[in-house]
């Protein structure tokens, strides 16, 4: 059994804490548990750095003596990244075999659902995207729209799409559950829907819900599989659990025996945002758990909030003394002040100072909401009515150009301030990876086209040394660019000859033409590159979907009201905002929905809270909102 001693931890605080921080007794038992359990953490614990301490401790004891690595699993790649970058050179070799560090798919995909497939149908998949197979699955509806009548009162394309393969035999049904999709499956159309969604499958073209039907699939046909995880790894830890679907849980549970492994569930029900509230696909921690019952991040004034703007509050949540969290506001506004919202918050930070504070590093400031969605026309609130440029599926870059040149023609000074210079990272990276797609390079095991994090992934673990020449050479074309020492063409021409150098490339029509053209597609600065409002005097707020920003940590926070299901946030939230807890509200499917939203955008700010609402919403109510603790300010 591995031993974490109080040195292997004050090791770690030297590392990952300001200096002369050390972890309370909460964290260091975590740290220091070598046993099954989960983990229940309020908002701003320091849950992931108590996670990043246990990694890098156990790290540093590899090999073990059996052999067996570590295995940790997140929901997204940008907690993956978060991670990598805290981390850094200290535990570069926690990222080789034969440990695993990546997304919940990224494992399904490699360990299950790849092999799965190459076994059933004899070939490598092309891809698991939700893309491609939604592509598909118009392609095929409409080919067959004669045959597959029954559903075109039935969602059309949508419901087929939706349909799972069961697991024991690769038949449409419902969900992973539920057999039955409202038809007799003697029927000729059932016959159909389940030839046309098998096609695609054959085709190789998958959704990532059938990489799960494959997975459980593989684990139900050969059981011994699970052993083989148990072999590999002595220690899971799965971190953001809230956000795992039934689905997910159920090859999990299945894969990881907590006998035979430390298996460590870490999360807070309270922010479980990506589902549905219904118990059977909930997260639920076991009663006996490790509890993080206070917070790093915020002081009294925000704590106060979130302890009634949740739906479980068993869960301790403790301010933080040294953290001085200003008044919260409430802004209101009318029809004809709504655009006003953004200015007024951007004056609030001012009378703050939160934006020339010297103790405030990078200040960071965000608006957000529960609704991105365009809804103007159909005359409800929606982000777009508080901030009109704003664009529900903006992406920084457009993801594809047809030469190199334009994936590294310059940002605009707009794009740096918001940015820095990651943004040349990923356009380099971009550019990369469309040109090995054009060179017809693949991924080894997997055969699908790279991405930058299978590529980079791959590098690291297959051919260390070109890993670290690449990473060198990346940070001398970033440095390069950014301080104009070379043009994008010099840059270009560089990155060209080492593509055309490389192993295995099919120097395609198509390639030498990505290369070799000089002329960018359009010039960058007439792109809308962010959904940003910014002041006169530079103040920058990023305008976004609470769900965007889960899991970040900002100066000040903006809640904007949005119209969701007949009614907006303040109209489900307003007896819970001045300070009451009523039980038949907070039952209802749709306040519970409407607490977790809030309480993840409520518990986003160190410094500076504020919430948008319409200032019919709250007449009648200003004095009990003002004891709870609010400021009233109309806009």
């Amino acid at each position: 059994m591995v031993q974490i001693t109080d040195n292997d931890i004050e090791w770690t605080e030297r590392i990952l804490l300001p200096k002369g921080c050390c972890f309370n007794e909460e964290r260091r038992k975590f740290i220091r548990f070598m046993e099954s359990k989960d983990v229940v953490a309020c908002p701003g614990s320091g849950k992931t750095t108590a996670l990043l301490a246990k990694i890098l401790i156990l790290a540093s004891k590899t090999p073990f003596p059996d052999t067996r690595g570590i295995c940790v699993i997140t929901h997204t790649n940008v907690a993956i990244d978060k991670i990598k970058s805290r981390l850094g050179t200290e535990a570069e070799h926690l990222f080789r075999y034969p440990n695993f560090f990546g997304t919940i798919q990224t494992f399904i995909d490699r360990f299950l659902a790849i092999p799965a497939y190459r076994n059933e149908f004899k070939q490598a998949p092309q891809s698991i995207d939700w893309d491609m197979y939604f592509n598909a699955i118009e392609r095929a509806y409409s080919q067959n729209r004669r045959e597959l009548f029954w559903l075109e009162n039935r969602g059309d394309s949508k419901t087929l799409a939706s349909y799972w393969f069961s697991p024991v035999d690769l038949s449409i049904q419902k969900d992973l559950d539920t057999k039955d999709i409202g038809l007799n499956n003697s029927t000729p159309t059932y016959s159909k829907i389940n030839s046309v969604r098998r096609d695609i499958l054959q085709q190789g073209i998958l959704s990532y819900n059938d990489a799960y039907s494959l997975a459980l699939r593989s684990v139900l046909k050969n059981p011994i599989i699970c052993k083989t995880f148990y072999h590999r790894f002595g220690f899971v830890f799965i971190d953001e659990m809230q956000d795992t679907d039934s689905h997910q849980l159920k090859v999990l549970e299945q894969i990881f025996d907590k006998n035979k492994s430390v298996v460590q569930y870490l999360g807070d029900p309270n922010q479980a945002i990506y589902l549905e509230v219904r118990k059977d696909n909930v997260w639920q921690p076991n009663s006996n758990v490790l509890h993080f019952s206070d917070t790093k991040r915020f002081g009294m004034t925000i704590t106060k909030l979130l302890d009634t703007v949740r739906i479980d509050r068993r869960i301790s949540l403790v301010k933080n003394p040294d953290i001085n969290s200003a008044r919260p506001y409430i802004l209101t506004y009318t029809e004809d002040t709504i655009g006003k919202v953004l200015p007024a918050f951007a004056e609030l930070i001012r009378k703050k100072k939160l934006n020339q504070n010297e103790s405030i590093k990078d200040p960071v400031f965000k608006s957000v909401g529960w609704v991105g969605k365009d809804n103007i026309e159909e005359g409800k609130r929606c982000l777009k009515s508080y901030f009109p440029d704003y664009r529900k599926s903006i992406q920084n870059r457009r993801q594809y150009f047809s030469n190199l040149i334009s994936y590294l023609h310059m940002p605009t000074n707009k794009d740096l301030r918001i940015e820095g210079t990651k943004i040349y990272k990923d356009a380099i990276l971009r550019g990369v990876i469309h040109a090995l797609e054009l060179g017809e390079i693949k991924h080894p095991e997997s055969n699908l086209p790279f991405t930058i994090q299978t590529l980079l992934g791959w590098m690291r673990e297959k051919c260390e040394s070109d890993y670290t020449k690449f990473l060198g050479m990346l940070s001398k074309w970033i440095l390069s660019i950014h301080r104009k020492e070379k043009t994008a063409t010099q840059i270009k021409d560089e990155i060209a000859s080492i593509v055309r150098e490389k192993q295995g490339i099919q120097h395609t029509t198509a390639l030498k033409r990505f290369l070799d053209d000089n002329k960018p597609e359009f010039p960058l600065e007439k792109q809308k590159s962010s959904n940003t409002f910014i002041t006169d005097d530079g103040i920058l707020i990023e305008v976004g979907t609470v769900h965007s920003v889960k899991g970040q940590t900002h100066t000040a926070t903006l809640y904007l009201e949005t119209y969701y299901d007949k009614k907006v946030d303040s109209q489900r939230l307003i007896e819970f905002l001045k300070g009451k807890y009523p039980k038949s509200e907070s039952q209802k499917v749709r306040h519970m929905e409407n607490l977790k939203i809030a309480h993840v955008a409520f518990s986003r700010p160190i410094h500076l809270l504020a919430f948008a609402c319409h200032e019919d919403n709250i007449k009648g109510h200003e004095e009990e909102l003002k004891k709870n603790g609010w400021s009233i300010l109309k806009v």
